[in-house]
């Protein structure tokens, strides 16, 4: 199940399912402000895919970096707080690939949204594309698909053998040993 970050009240009540933020940066920056007024919501939730600030290809290449630097510190630092955590993954342009990758654990489980960069020909291309790239770079364990798939259901890519959209319990961030 994945739950809607702005969904998420205060208290007592325990939430089955994965926090997402496949939503306008302004409604969760202040997760990224003071993550740990949001710790008390996220531990009473089964675990949280890393916050998706915005990384629209016609942004500044410094600002994609940084907002790709936040989406992985942020994970990095709930799975030191004992949350499970999945990395969304987010590409723009082909120089994104280099970063858009970084800090994602080999065999991890990886969060892909389709919210926002499907729609014309070209953008379907380029999403393929993308998620070309991250197969060649590192295979995930796991893709978790958020959105419509209809526009890559047609490629090689849902049936490589190793592709699963199930998700398992498999923690996807790798934390320093004590």
């Amino acid at each position: 199940n994945l739950i809607y970050y702005a969904r998420i009240e205060y208290g007592k009540k325990r939430y089955r399912g994965f926090v997402h933020f496949y939503m306008d940066d302004y409604k969760f920056e202040s997760v990224w402000n003071d993550p740990r007024i949001a710790l008390s919501k996220f531990k009473r939730c089964d675990g949280v895919i890393t916050p998706d600030f915005s990384t629209y290809r016609e942004m500044p290449m410094a600002l994609k970096i940084y907002n790709t630097y936040r989406m992985r510190a942020l994970g990095y630092w709930l799975g030191t707080q004992g949350i499970k955590v999945i990395n969304n993954v987010r590409w723009n342009t082909v120089q994104s690939f280099k970063f858009s990758f970084l800090g994602i654990p080999k065999n991890s489980i990886v969060s892909v949204s389709t919210v926002g960069c499907l729609g014309s020909k070209n953008d379907d291309e380029f999403f393929t594309e993308g998620l070309e790239a991250r197969l060649k770079i590192s295979a995930p364990a796991t893709f978790w698909f958020t959105a419509r798939l209809g526009a890559i259901s047609s490629t090689n890519i849902l049936s490589a053998a190793f592709l699963s959209l199930s998700m398992t319990r498999q923690p996807a961030i790798e934390l320093p040993q004590k």
